[in-house]
């Protein structure tokens, strides 16, 4: 059956000939385009997963999200507030969420200098331990029109060829009003992949909203 339409053709309701609907109550379905889709068609960045916490002891993402579709990650980290003040962590798991690896982790403001225990050469700071340092001393009180972001960039987990490296830009609030943006990069010396993650504070809970994309490259 074709049927010529000139104008605007408005309906309720709306299915495909197997069944499924694409707008219900006049309400289009949300999921009409899958990532799988939308990965086919070359799009840059894709949607994987969304979460939001509030008084959260941690957010995990699991092998649903990290998987070989992707070689990168983008995770972002959208007014965050910690229930004091505190560092963000992120650890990393070969198993979906199950075992975190708790060793290896090497975290630098800027670089990586030619030791990769000391600040020396391109980097003002570097640590290694049990988790990756992704945001230092984040407020438990900026303004109400002051909110902390942070942009995660996650590299290769899945290739146990290599090391999981990863950087993330800062936007912090600061005593005074105002902002300051800071970058950090990271990298995890075991050669393993990686098929999900979580992010914690150092001490206390999070709340915020969280986002997984992943990257073609």
């Amino acid at each position: 059956l074709w049927i010529s339409v000139m104008g605007t053709l408005k309906v309720d309701n709306l299915q495909t000939r197997g069944g499924t609907a694409l707008i219900t109550n006049g309400a289009a379905t949300t999921n009409l385009v899958s990532t799988t889709t939308l990965k086919n068609a070359d799009m840059e960045m894709v949607k994987l997963s969304t979460q939001t916490a509030s008084g959260a002891s941690s957010v995990e993402f699991g092998s649903s999200v990290i998987t070989t579709d992707y070689e990168q990650y983008v995770i972002k980290c959208t007014k965050l507030i910690p229930s004091a003040t505190a560092n963000l962590y992120m650890q990393l798991a070969p198993d979906n969420n199950s075992t975190y690896d708790g060793a290896n982790y090497y975290s630098g403001y800027g670089g990586f200098g030619a030791s990769d225990t000391t600040g020396s050469t391109g980097a003002s700071y570097v640590s290694n331990g049990a988790q990756w340092n992704m945001g230092n001393a984040i407020l438990h009180t900026p303004t109400a029109k002051s909110k902390q972001d942070i942009t995660i960039r996650l590299i290769n987990p899945m290739d146990s060829a290599i090391y999981t490296t990863a950087y993330t830009d800062v936007v912090k609030y600061y005593s005074g009003g105002n902002h300051y943006w800071f970058p950090l990069v990271h990298q995890h010396q075991d050669a393993s992949a990686f098929n999900s993650f979580k992010l914690y504070m150092s001490s206390g809970t999070l709340s915020g909203r969280f986002t997984v994309y992943g990257v073609q490259v």
